[in-house]
């Protein structure tokens, strides 16, 4: 099987952490597939607080995943802390990327990169529409 990387950019324009809980540990071992996606979408969430908009308001706009990856570089346990650094790129009309870097807070051991592409989306017409100016402008940061 192919092995499959993320390029990540250079510049990251946001940060948060996340702490682990022993909910989000699959019997013991480590954080599981799918509760690694739910922490990611923790993190795009603070992000969207902390600048100001909402999961479904970003100046009159929502958004949409439209795809995802994770590539895993290491374990993550309970009773960690996780450093999720979020950059924006690839911008088109209507869309544009999400990328995280996650690390280990305290050693900064990476832990995961995730690219994910949004398409902006007016759920009152259900249709794609441009993506804000204010949120390229979040990129510029």
């Amino acid at each position: 099987m192919a092995r499959i990387d993320i390029e990540l950019p250079e510049k990251f324009i946001y940060s948060t952490s996340v702490y682990i809980r022993k909910n989000d540990v699959t019997e013991g071992i480590h954080v599981a597939f799918d509760t690694m996606w739910n922490l990611v979408r923790e993190a795009h969430h603070n992000f969207l607080v902390d600048v100001g908009f909402t999961l479904t308001d970003i100046n009159g706009t929502g958004l949409v995943f439209t795809n995802g990856l994770i590539v895993y570089q290491s374990e993550v346990s309970a009773g960690d802390t996780l450093l999720y650094e979020i950059a924006l790129d690839n911008f088109t009309e209507k869309s544009c990327e999400y990328f995280f870097k996650i690390s280990q807070k305290d050693s900064k051991k990476p832990v995961a990169k995730v690219r994910i592409t949004i398409l902006f989306f007016d759920y009152k017409t259900k249709k794609a529409c441009a993506v804000p100016k204010e949120f390229i402008e979040l990129s510029k940061k």
